[in-house]
């Protein structure tokens, strides 16, 4: 029932906090929902809505259940690839503040190491996609709390801290970044180098010249 209501009503984005409190104890519903993605069904609408909900309960209102049963989730569900930019914006969005307590924070990164290890290569273009971003709002909000789960999460981010630079706004770290990158593109794999091209081209066409000198 819940499944046709969020795919037949396009208005329906969210699941209230006393429903989703109820959803999160459920054992099963993991399981019964990556039976449903087996069986073809479009599951897509509710678990947004589900995930986006479950998130805010988990960082925002610190509530354990969410985050249990988010961990659960992830194990029990192969996520669309497409659904991989979905998710990783709502963790984003739900993770804005600068500092969390200890336990949230090492929740947060552990998920985003999950996300990592299951759907490498959907992640990698994701993360590539918004530390290249200049777009200012939403996608800049985003970009910050990226950049401070990366560094937390020693496994990933030492392969991502040259598309950092490419961006920083200190001419001196985007020089180091393209030169790291001249002397190593031989090294990259295939899909990398089409990941950070058009990063090397805005970098070769920096406004500060001693960039590329």
């Amino acid at each position: 029932m819940l499944l046709l209501l969020y795919q037949s009503q396009p208005h329906y984005h969210d699941v209230p906090e006393g429903a989703c409190a109820s959803l999160v104890g459920k054992e099963w519903l993991p399981k019964v929902l990556q039976e449903l993605c087996n069986g073809k069904c479009h599951v897509t609408p509710f678990l947004q809505a589900l995930v986006k909900r479950c998130l805010n309960g988990a960082v925002s209102l610190d509530q354990e259940g969410h985050r249990d049963f988010m961990k659960k989730l992830l194990e029990a569900i192969k996520f669309e690839e497409s659904f991989v930019e979905t998710f990783l914006s709502l963790l984003l969005d739900a993770s804005k503040k600068k500092q969390y307590p200890e336990h949230i924070h090492k929740w947060l990164t552990e998920v985003v190491e999950t996300v990592e290890r299951q759907y490498p290569e959907q992640f990698d273009k994701e993360v590539y996609k918004i530390l290249s971003s200049t777009q200012q709002g939403k996608i800049s909000k985003r970009k910050q709390s990226l950049q401070r789960l990366l560094k937390e999460t020693m496994s990933i981010r030492c392969k991502f801290d040259v598309m950092d630079k490419l961006y920083h706004p200190n001419a001196a770290y985007r020089k180091e970044a393209l030169r790291y990158l001249t002397n190593n593109l031989d090294s990259l794999r295939v899909q990398e180098k089409e990941m950070i091209k058009s990063s090397f081209i805005d970098r070769l066409n920096d406004d500060d010249v001693g960039v590329t000198s």
